[in-house]
């Protein structure tokens, strides 16, 4: 309610005083009041009529503001149509779940491989993969591995090479092996992967042989390629 309204209420209830004293005072002397009465009377009804109307106009400060919220979360304060007063409220992204990486389940795998060697001339040493342990507890693989000369010198041989290769990598994984040098005709090690493979990719095993037998020196297995 603005200070023209609440003036004219004010008028409003003084002239309706003055009214009621007016039509009292007309009771006691007679009716020569009586034109006074009606002139306020009328004037009395106009200004409260007027005060009535005037409470159901809506002042320019009422009018010319705006306070909404949308559905996005969007806080308006400002006149409607203006653009002006509009602060989003910022959304936060989506934090990002990082699945960790997929690793064969633990077990024996039981292989039998024995390597071909494609440039021996008579293939003097066979290299057998028997089993593969997969332990995911100390993220290791335990690779147990025959070695055997067939052609019986009794000479002894050592690993130079044995690793494995991941498809698409450049990095070589050596494998710690329990034992390097054997003497006699057959030995038994075990070859120690420091991690787990995962399912369906391609890993290169490479196994490089010294034959003391042999004068070439180191006796060179075909990369063969291994899945789990």
């Amino acid at each position: 309610m603005n200070l023209f309204v609440e003036f004219s209420l004010i008028g409003s209830v003084v002239s309706a005083i003055i009214t009621v004293y007016l039509f009292i005072k007309e009771i006691h002397r007679g009716s020569s009041q009586r034109k006074v009465v009606i002139v306020f009377s009328v004037v009395t009804g106009s200004m409260l009529l007027l005060a009535w109307l005037l409470t159901y106009i809506p002042t320019p400060a009422s009018a010319g503001s705006n306070i909404s919220v949308t559905k996005q979360g969007t806080t308006t304060v400002g006149r409607p149509g203006s653009g002006e007063g509009t602060t989003p409220t910022p959304t936060q992204p989506p934090t990002p779940t990082i699945e960790p990486s997929a690793t064969v389940a633990d077990g024996l795998i039981t292989k039998n491989l024995t390597l071909p060697c494609s440039s021996c001339n008579s293939d003097p040493v066979h290299v057998t993969i028997n089993t593969i342990q997969i332990d995911n507890a100390n993220g290791r693989m335990i690779w147990d591995t025959s070695l055997r000369d067939v052609t019986g010198s009794g000479r002894g041989f050592s690993y130079v090479k044995y690793d494995l290769q991941a498809n698409g990598s450049q990095t070589m994984v050596d494998a710690v092996l329990s034992q390097t040098q054997f003497s006699g005709n057959q030995a038994d090690m075990q070859a120690i992967f420091a991690f787990v493979p995962s399912p369906g990719v391609s890993y290169t095993l490479t196994i490089v042989v010294n034959w003391a037998y042999n004068t070439s020196g180191n006796i060179y297995f075909d990369p063969v390629k291994l899945s789990f």
